[in-house]
């Protein structure tokens, strides 16, 4: 099976933890000092073994009888150093953390390793786990200009995503391309919302293009909080009436059928919609709708609201294939975490992704403030005028208002 462009990539874009942060010194953390390796005896090797080379090895080490060839490539495992298939050698477990300096990877990410060496590595996983794994890494949204508006379509990593979609609502409440006008159609578009799609999309098209973008989902779940992020990605087309290329940051807010969609492994999704975008240089917008359809033929439908940028005006057709990132997702946890764990709560929410969590808090807070002071501002208009009191009995109707069910919990550890 081909690799998906979505499913690779190192954590190497993480924000550096400060010095005073209890994340610091936990890649250093462990027993130092020379120690035997003993395999069965539950201990762990003190330094990475020197890798056996390529050249001297024909046969798959776990002595499966399969000959490396063209289309059976040699493997490393990354705690033995010897050679496997790709059959022998398909799970991945976090290395030792002391490790760290000594091996050409950070022992944060999980690595490869033949099934042997993982079953010896197994019962230490779910230490290294709270100890090193990207999740319970300090993450942070930096505050130069360059990074929060010029967010990349494709991220690698899964604690890029998180500030990607930090900054995607960062920017709806102020900044360069924020509209005090068009505020309150953002906010209409994401009150109330079962789960939040966030997808940085790039488009390049002359009549017919290609769109690709990657993002991540989180669900709301039950007690009103958040789940932890699951990681996501978009591949298409566009067609339409159109010309240019853009960036736009679309963030949707999606119901519970298109969240069991998407947390369903077993089906294809597919989106079909319109859009209508016009953008120049920083400033621009996107307007849109879709249908997400399964291949268990079960189907949904979201509307979106977006800022974007670029040199771009037209109104398209588009298509896309929607993809759970399962391997940007392992990188992450330090685990295999299906889909389906993650949106409906089974995985606590990971310390890295507390950025996203307090731009959520923030954007219905500040939304929320919007709103209060435009009810008063129209009462204070209203006690001013002396006919609008006389027609109604001295009574203001109230304004327009639609309260957010959730209102409060939005940040909710």
């Amino acid at each position: 099976m081909s690799a998906s462009p979505f499913d690779s990539g190192g954590f190497d874009d993480f924000a550096p933890a400060p010095a005073n942060k209890p994340f610091a010194g936990l890649m250093s953390s462990g027993v130092r000092g020379p120690r035997p390796h003993d395999p069965g005896s539950g201990q762990v090797r003190d330094r990475p073994p020197p890798w056996v080379p390529d050249g001297v090895v024909s046969m798959c080490s776990a002595g499966c009888g399969r000959n490396f060839e063209m289309f059976e490539r040699r493997h490393h495992c990354r705690y033995c150093g010897k050679i496997f298939c790709a059959a022998c050698s398909s799970t991945s477990r976090l290395m030792p953390p002391q490790w760290e300096g000594l091996c050409g990877f950070a022992t944060r990410d999980p690595q490869r390793c033949c099934d042997n060496c993982a079953m010896e590595l197994g019962p230490h996983q779910g230490r290294w786990i709270d100890q090193n794994c990207n999740a319970n890494r300090s993450n942070e949204l930096a505050d130069d200009v360059a990074t929060r508006y010029l967010n990349s379509p494709l991220r690698f990593t899964l604690g890029g995503e998180i500030r990607k979609a930090g900054y995607s609502l960062k920017n709806l409440t102020d900044g360069v391309n924020f509209w005090e006008r068009d505020a309150q159609y953002f906010y209409d578009q994401l009150q109330g919302a079962r789960g939040l799609l966030f997808l940085t999309v790039a488009k390049v098209a002359f009549i017919t293009g290609i769109r690709v973008g990657t993002g991540l989902l989180i669900a709301r779940l039950p007690d009103g909080s958040w789940s932890a992020p699951c990681a996501v990605g978009s591949m298409g087309f566009t067609f339409g009436a159109v010309v240019g290329a853009e960036v736009t940051d679309v963030v949707t807010a999606v119901d519970d059928a298109i969240i069991a969609e998407l947390a369903d492994a077993l089906t294809t999704k597919l989106s079909m919609g319109a859009e209508a975008s016009v953008a120049l240089g920083p400033l621009g917008r996107t307007a849109g709708g879709e249908a997400v359809v399964a291949t268990d033929a079960s189907s949904a439908t979201a509307t979106s609201y977006s800022q974007s940028r670029g040199f771009y005006g037209g109104v398209t057709i588009d298509g896309a294939y929607l993809k759970v990132r399962d391997d940007v997702n392992l990188k992450f946890y330090g685990k295999h975490v299906a889909a389906s764990d993650l949106l409906r709560g089974n995985e606590p929410q990971p310390p890295a992704a507390r950025p996203l969590y307090e731009q959520v808090h923030a954007f219905y807070a500040s939304s929320a403030a919007r709103q209060q002071a435009a009810a008063a501002e129209f009462a204070a208009g209203y006690s001013a005028d002396p006919y609008a009191r006389s027609s109604s009995g001295g009574a203001p109707p109230p304004p327009p208002s639609r309260p957010d069910p959730f209102a409060g919990s939005y940040g909710a550890p």
